[in-house]
This record gives C-alpha cells, sequence and structure tokens, in this order.
C-alpha cells in the first residue's frame, strides 16, 4: 500500500511546481513594467520630435508636395496618439493583460518609428 501513495504525492509536487513555473512566466515585476513603460514613453517623444521634424521640413516644400507631406505627417500623428492612448491603458492594465498588451505596444511603436524613419527618407531624396 506504500506504493500508490509515493506516486501520488509525487505527482502532486509535479502539478504544483508547473504552476508555479507557469505563474513565474504571467507574472511581470514591478521593474520590468516601469522599464518598458518608460521606454515607450521615451519612443513616443522620440516621435513626437521627429514628426515636429519633418513638419518643419514639410513646410519649405513645394505646395503639391507640401500637402502631400501633410498628409502623411498627419496620418503618423495618428498612430502616434494611438500608440499614447495604448500606453495609457497598458499602464492601467492588469500583470495578465500586460504582457498581451506589450507585445501590441511595441507593434505599434516599431511601425511608427518605420513610418516617421520612411518620410525622412523620402523628404532627403
Amino acid at each position: 500500500m506504500r506504493f500508490p501513495l509515493r506516486p501520488a504525492l509525487a505527482l502532486a509536487a509535479l502539478l504544483a511546481c508547473s504552476a508555479c513555473a507557469s505563474r513565474e512566466q504571467t507574472t511581470v515585476t514591478a521593474g520590468e513594467r516601469a522599464d518598458y513603460e518608460s521606454d515607450s514613453e521615451r519612443r513616443l517623444a522620440a516621435a513626437r520630435a521627429g514628426l515636429d521634424s519633418l513638419k518643419r521640413e514639410a513646410g519649405l516644400r513645394a505646395d503639391t508636395t507640401r500637402a502631400r507631406l501633410q498628409t502623411q505627417v498627419a496620418e503618423l500623428e495618428t498612430r502616434r496618439e494611438e500608440a499614447a492612448r495604448e500606453l495609457e491603458a497598458l499602464r492601467a492594465s492588469g500583470a495578465r493583460r500586460w504582457r498581451d498588451m506589450k507585445l501590441e505596444m511595441a507593434d505599434m511603436l516599431a511601425n511608427l518609428e518605420a513610418g516617421v524613419d520612411t518620410l525622412r527618407m523620402r523628404l532627403r531624396r
């Protein structure tokens, strides 16, 4: 009768350890959150500065080019505002939702930065 009890205890211990491991994967430390949110804030500020620079450069162009560039800058500003709202939602989210939102935020920031860089390259041609 000793043998059935030991496997049951071993199984219970294994399940408890796996639950701890899965909890560790979904838990976010306060430091990780703060670092990521600060980095996102910095990236948004850099995008704003880049857009302001692009607006000034677009203002120096001929009328048709200026209008097209202003439309593209406005689109990027809208995307930056959406990313800023997403960052606020990220800050307010719980730990479980935070990881998913972090991935969404990373995509939004990467797309915004790529858009600013692309427009900057077009202006320099």
